[in-house]
């Protein structure tokens, strides 16, 4: 663990704690700042969305509440796309640096109660966008490293700072509002200077966490799918009816659970031993339909069994953060743009949440007997379909998002080689093409949306011909947003402009 403190030791020590450096003055007149897009969370989330904002060259403020890093593990589970993104918000060292460095497992299985195999999900295969299907991270390193990033970039990440409320008030046009928001030091005791700060913003985003004071601000209302159960996080063991949590927390109780992982204290080390209680929530909306937004925690919470949770959020930042980016630079109209975003990420953590439920629920249930008719079932149809591991996340765009259904639309790309995010950071629009594109018309297109055209290497050809031909007959080039959705594909350079015409009028164009 001696990584982990020394990359939370760096970035405390170039940061001290602050952010920015702010003048210490006696005087109690609160601080004020004003920005287009004002992030309230300082998490992996927040920073995340933050540092993706700043790429587009929208200036970005984070105000978090905390005054150092969380020294302790929770998430640890790190999807395909959430490395594409990562690497395309500028972080492909850190992702070679960090994740794995504790080992990578290449099964997750879901065992009965007789130790057989009821499902299991295959992360050491190569996923669509050429990165392990699933990986394990360290979320304290991988914090540690977002906040030096953002200080690198000269993004303002401002500690110590707690949201205490927010006004609204409507523009000169009445079709959008300003927000200021409201903050006082967290531990006024150990910072006496300044103790009020007004942030005036354009766009008010909550990365919060569970406990979001915007969500409950704006009354954005919740979904519960009703399943929660208390465990003990060394994290694979649930609290049973009749176990106390001082019983389970007990370090005799904890190592008798890791015997049986051959887990011993000559070979580990327990950094924390403690009782959690999840949960399935899913916000109503992720948008207040003027200039509030939710992501992460603040907008859902789901089961731990699919490791699903943080990747949901930097989903929802990086959908979130080109659309904001657009917006602001007037490239889109408000409106489709983010109603889109709050439909699209919205249905996806709702299928994911009933996804870990399904999964998570023979896991969860305490009465014998009736876990081993769910074990059987699950075990018969795992045999039943060859015992093949469990499919991918890879859920497809709800219907009615930003894409064109009838182009082959809403699906994941595929990344290889060249084309693979590490080589173009950035969240923009891209045109893949199998051949290279001559069309002038198409360019200039293309760049009133920050988009670049990409050609295949001749390596990969094949591949994504295939890949091509099975999403949509015929097709030979891909229209892909900045979160690497696809928008649609096309079989010529007239379908091409028919794809970048369709969009122009989508984001709100004449």
């Amino acid at each position: 663990m001696s990584l982990i403190k020394n990359t939370l030791a760096e970035f405390n020590s170039h940061t001290n704690g602050h952010g920015p450096s702010i003048s210490h003055t006696t005087l109690r007149q609160p601080l004020k700042h004003r920005v287009p897009v004002c992030i309230v969370g300082g998490g992996i989330v927040g920073l995340t969305c933050a540092l993706i904002l700043h790429q587009q060259g929208i200036k970005v403020h984070v105000y978090e509440r905390q005054l150092t890093l969380y020294p302790l593990p929770r998430a640890v589970v790190m999807a395909e796309d959430t490395q594409h993104l990562l690497a395309t918000a500028g972080m492909s060292v850190e992702l070679d640096r960090h994740v794995g460095e504790f080992g990578q497992p290449d099964k997750f299985i879901w065992k009965a109660h007789d130790g057989k195999t009821m499902t299991y999900l295959d992360m050491a295969a190569e996923g669509l966008c050429g990165y392990r299907s699933t990986t394990c991270f360290s979320q304290p390193t991988l914090e540690s490293a977002l906040a030096l990033r953002c200080e690198s970039y000269g993004i303002p990440v401002y500690r110590d700072w707690q949201l205490d409320s927010v006004d609204e008030k409507t523009t000169s046009t009445e079709q959008t509002k300003e927000y200021t928001a409201h903050f006082t030091r967290y531990k006024e005791t150990e910072r006496p200077y300044q103790t009020s700060l007004e942030v005036e913003a354009e766009y008010l985003v909550s990365a919060e966490g569970c406990n979001s004071m915007i969500r409950e601000m704006f009354g954005f209302k919740e979904i519960d799918y009703g399943f929660t159960y208390d465990w003990l996080v060394i994290d694979v063991f649930m609290r049973l009816p009749h176990e106390t949590i001082d019983h389970l927390t007990n370090p005799d109780t904890v190592w008798s659970f890791l015997k049986a992982f051959d887990l011993d204290p000559t070979n580990c080390e327990v950094e924390r031993a403690v009782v959690y209680t999840f949960c399935s929530l899913n916000a109503e909306k992720y948008w207040d339909g003027r200039g509030v937004f939710l992501i992460g925690d603040a907008a859902h919470r789901m089961p731990p069994f699919i490791g699903q949770g943080a990747n949901s959020g930097f989903r929802d930042a990086a959908a979130l953060a080109w659309r904001l980016a657009m917006v602001i630079k007037g490239q889109a109209e408000p409106y489709p743009l983010f109603s889109s975003f709050s439909l699209e990420r919205r249905a996806h953590v709702d299928f994911i949440i009933r996804s870990a439920i399904a999964l998570g629920e023979p896991i969860c249930q305490a009465d014998p007997e009736k876990a081993k008719i769910q074990h059987a079932e699950m075990r018969k149809h795992y045999i039943a379909t060859g015992r093949k591991p469990y499919p991918a996340f890879r859920p497809p765009l709800a219907m009615g998002g930003l894409f064109l259904p009838e182009f082959g639309g809403g699906i994941m790309c595929m990344r290889r080689g060249r084309l693979m995010s590490r080589h173009h950071q950035g969240a923009r629009w891209h045109l893949i093409s199998l051949d290279p594109l001559e069309d002038k018309a198409i360019f200039v297109k293309l760049e009133e949306i920050d988009g670049h055209a990409l050609v295949v290497e001749s390596g990969h050809r094949r591949e994504y011909q295939a890949w091509m031909e099975t999403s949509r007959a015929g097709s030979i080039l891909v229209l892909v947003r900045p979160d690497n959705y696809v928008y649609g594909f096309a079989k010529d350079k007239l379908e091409v402009s028919l794809l970048l015409e369709e969009l122009q009028v989508a984001l709100g164009g004449a």
